[in-house]
């Protein structure tokens, strides 16, 4: 089904000497920011920050002290102005004047995110510790959804899927160059007519029949791009205008996410005593389209400064902003939502705000009431913890049955021992032993192909039972994911799954022998993590039954070959795998990169360092078979 509503382009209006220096060929392939306010730190040197860095972890308040408070958003259209109601991070819903002859205005969502985890295939990720206010059903129907940019705190597939599907496919989608074969490639139902493309500078008019029009410009904005390494650049980021085209019309600024100026200090909160100038582009949004009535600009996720300055303004940073673009008043946003990115370690999400009061306060700003004559700047929020359950699985005949944790693996492995049955541990669990943080939601072993069967009958019993369910996701072919050979199910949604070692880790000679160079046990101090600060599981206890492991080494070269078998279905899930093995596992020294050979350290070193011709070049040269 077609979008309820029309789009039509506007006149381009673009800053004085305007080139197209932000695009990488012609067409462009990839994107860059084309100003010396934005650096790029490579990986090496975010790992080199965290291992030098002295760390600041501060867990979130257990009574919400000082964070955000709930207030149930109120879906009446506004009788004068724009109204702004946020749901949590970057995610705002904008609701303009009903017309005199409409029963609403326009609702425009800005970078939609209702998910509990924000990162790839819900694997690892920042991890939401303020429910959205309200859920997607309980939204009134949608007109318009703008992206800022493909980041998975920003453009969130669950999130889009249910809305779309909410709606029948009446939705219309506005984003940056590139962003389309995203959507539409997500298999989430997302047409291509639904989605409009555009351009820095780039305006149009959407209308929707009986009710109204709006004027949505693509603008600049300092950040980056990608799902994955493999498209890191390759789609356009920016921020949004949202305009009512009548004369006198209310106007809005929505920064998305953000840099102002790269600083080289992680002492430096604002760009005054940076080696370079501030980003232009926000004095040529405010030159050319304001003053602005409301601003919703990023006050999170700033630390440390030397390493995410470039690409996340600090509150300091916005403030300069607020007055760039020339707005009336401004709102913080892209905090007190989610926990886990790169700044965790380094900033209290309790900062943003308070840097934030202080900031504008220093600068002689006045502190405005939430409730505006011109514009409703609604803030939710959620008013208490979110508290994961710690319920008690049942089984068929009500008798409880234990936890998913590592005494079960441990049964589940021991289980294989005794039968002789040659297998490593592989999916999530087996990321969380080397210290990574992810969701878990079962337990999946790589077995000798000869074994499959065998393996099967081994675990089908008192905890693992077979599945009954035709319409169950392990028997579907995902187009995101792999799945597993054959499963069974600890609890309805816990499952256990088989992988053949011919799919997954074909170069292992064998899946039995702890060498101590391809695998190892699950409690090996030697080489795994102990749990951390921030929870994260780590190294099983000696005293379980033991389960093997692949080395980190030796994961990475396996994905890597995976990477490329599977270059064109899930490639960019085993390379998801490999940059968060990297990350973290570089992080508290699990991976030892010395004991890579050949094309797989120069690999490895050019991801590290940022160098994606030479990556690439590496990338071709590994072989299949090796």
């Amino acid at each position: 089904m077609s979008p309820a509503s029309t789009v039509a382009a506007l006149a381009p209006r673009t800053p004085d000497a305007y080139t197209t220096a932000h695009h990488i060929g012609s067409p462009p392939s990839a994107f860059k920011n084309p100003w010396p306010s934005y650096k790029n730190n490579g990986i090496l040197s975010a790992m080199r920050t965290r291992l030098n860095t002295p760390k600041n972890f501060v867990p979130v308040p257990t009574d919400r002290a000082g964070l955000v408070q709930v207030r149930k958003p109120d879906f009446n259209h506004p009788k004068k102005g724009f109204k702004a109601t946020w749901i949590g991070h970057a995610s705002f819903l904008i609701e303009t004047t009903a017309s005199s002859t409409s029963q609403r205005g326009i609702r425009i969502l800005l970078d939609p995110v209702w998910s509990t985890r924000v990162g790839p295939y819900g694997m690892v990720g920042p991890l939401r510790f303020t429910p959205p206010p309200c859920t997607i059903d309980e939204l009134p129907d949608i007109d318009a959804v703008c992206i800022s940019h493909d980041h998975y705190d920003h453009l969130d597939s669950d999130t889009l899927k249910k809305l779309n599907e909410k709606q029948n496919g009446n939705l219309r989608f506005f984003c940056g160059l590139g962003v389309k074969s995203v959507l539409t490639g997500l298999g989430i139902g997302i047409k291509a007519n639904q989605v409009e493309e555009m351009d820095w500078w780039d305006g149009v008019t959407v209308s929707v029949e009986d009710v109204g029009s709006i004027d949505l410009i693509c603008t600049p904005a300092q950040h980056q791009s990608g799902r994955s390494p493999w498209s890191l650049y390759s789609t356009l980021w920016c921020s949004w205008i949202v305009r009512e085209p009548q004369s006198g019309g209310k106007k809005l600024y929505f920064a998305g996410d953000t840099g102002y100026c790269y600083v080289a200090s992680d002492e430096q909160y604002s760009h005054h005593n940076a080696e370079q100038p501030p980003c232009p582009a926000f004095k040529d949004i405010g030159n050319l389209y304001g003053p602005f009535d409301l601003a919703l600009l990023p006050v999170g996720c700033f630390k440390p400064r030397s390493v995410l300055s470039g690409q996340h303004s600090s509150p300091d940073d916005s403030i300069a902003i607020h007055k760039d673009v020339q707005s009336k008043r401004s709102v913080g946003m892209h905090y007190g939502t989610f926990r886990g990115a790169y700044s965790a370690n380094y900033e209290p999400v309790t900062e943003p705000p308070e840097r934030w009061r202080k900031s504008a306060e220093t600068e002689g700003l006045q502190w405005v009431p939430s409730n505006l004559d011109c514009i409703t700047a609604h803030c939710s929020a959620i008013s208490k913890t979110l508290t994961i359950a710690e319920g008690v699985s049942k089984g068929q005949d009500g008798s409880e049955l234990p936890p998913l944790d590592d005494r079960l693996v441990a049964s589940a492995a021991a289980r294989l021992d005794a039968a002789k049955i040659p297998y490593v541990l592989w999916g999530n669990y087996m990321l969380t032993i080397f210290g990574i943080p992810t969701v878990v939601n079962g337990i999946d072993f790589v077995v000798d192909d000869d074994f499959m069967d065998a393996a099967y009958d081994t675990l089908q019993g008192a905890r693992f039972k077979k599945c009954e369910s035709e319409s169950c996701i392990g028997n579907r072919r995902l187009s995101y994911a792999p799945t597993p050979h054959t499963h069974l199910h600890i609890t309805e949604f816990e499952r256990l799954g088989l992988y053949r070692r011919s799919d997954i880790l074909w170069r292992f000679p064998t899946l039995s022998n702890v060498d101590g160079e391809s695998i190892i046990l699950a409690s090996d101090p030697n080489q795994l993590p102990g749990p951390d600060i921030l929870g994260r599981r780590g190294r099983f206890q000696q005293d379980l039954d033991p389960v093997r492991v692949p080395t980190v080494s030796q994961l990475v070269q396996a994905l890597l070959l995976l990477a490329k078998k599977d270059q064109n279905t899930y490639g960019g899930y085993w390379m998801n795998w490999l940059s968060y093995i990297l990350e973290f596992c570089t992080e508290n020294g699990v991976f030892d990169k010395s004991r890579l050979t050949g094309n797989y350290k120069t690999y490895v070193n050019a991801f590290l360092e940022g160098d994606q011709t030479l990556r690439e070049q590496a990338f071709e040269c590994i072989g299949l078979t090796e």
